[in-house]
C-alpha cells in the first residue's frame, strides 16, 4: 500500500480513531500503534534499513554498511 492510499482511508475517519495493528492474517493478536520510522525496504530479501547516511545517523554510530538498497517506506511499530 502506498501512503497516498493510506491517506485517503485516514481522511474518512474521526481523528480520534485508535490505530490498531493486527499481528497476522488470522487475527491472533492486536496492538495499538506505538510509533513509526521512515527508512527503506528491499522486498527481494525482506531487508529494512536506512536509505541515506545522515549526519544524525553518523552521530548515532551508523556507517555506510548500515545503508540498504531499497525503496522508501514507512514502518509502523506496535
Amino acid at each position: 500500500m502506498k501512503t497516498s492510499e493510506l491517506i485517503k482511508i485516514l481522511e474518512k475517519l474521526d481523528p480520534e480513531t485508535e490505530v490498531v495493528l493486527q499481528g497476522d492474517a488470522e487475527g491472533n493478536s492486536y496492538m495499538s500503534l506505538y510509533s513509526y520510522w521512515f527508512g527503506g525496504f528491499n522486498e527481494e530479501d525482506g531487508e529494512a534499513g536506512y536509505l541515506k547516511l545522515t549526519d544524525k545517523l553518523k552521530k548515532e554510530g551508523y556507517t555506510k554498511e548500515d545503508i540498504i538498497d531499497g525503496k522508501p517506506a514507512l514502518f509502523l511499530w506496535g
